[in-house]
């Protein structure tokens, strides 16, 4: 069964809004984080059926940056990992490659990460300004990480 956009949209907004109803769940507490888990984990599958590669590549990040925020580092390298192997776009591989980085940085590997902010740094300049921004932030946070654990060691 091959879905439409919309009736795709549609789905979704209906299979979140079952996790989420009224508000009640808070997205920093336990039961939040395993909702939007679960959500992020089964809504790759239905795109992926739609045929639509902008939205599957934008749930495996939502997917990764749920597994990042529970501290599951392995397995939001293995979830941006597949996202790199499939995504054919050089915006969505800039910015899967700054969800690497964030990922690596966060798990104290500040020098895996400096080494992927300069191998995308000729990606960024081509950019939207946002992008950019992120991409400066996010390299910035990279150093400074960097020099606090020269200075411990």
């Amino acid at each position: 069964m091959i879905l439409q956009r919309a009736d795709a949209a549609r789905l979704l907004d209906t299979y979140w809004s079952s996790y989420n109803q009224a508000g009640q769940q808070n997205a920093k507490s336990k039961a939040g984080r395993t909702s939007q888990r679960t959500y992020w984990s089964e809504v790759p599958n239905w795109l992926e059926a739609s045929g639509d590669v902008d939205c599957w590549a934008e749930a495996r990040k939502g997917l990764a940056m749920c597994y990042w925020r529970e501290g599951a580092f392995d397995e939001a390298r293995l979830t941006l990992s597949d996202l790199l192997e499939r995504v054919e776009q050089v915006i969505g591989a800039l910015q899967a490659m700054m969800d690497v980085a964030l990922v690596e940085r966060s798990s104290g590997n500040t020098q895996k990460a400096l080494e992927i902010y300069y191998s995308t740094a000729t990606l960024s300049k081509h950019q939207s300004a946002f992008l950019q921004a992120l991409f400066h932030n996010g390299f910035a946070l990279a150093l400074k990480a960097n020099s606090a654990d020269r200075r411990r060691n």
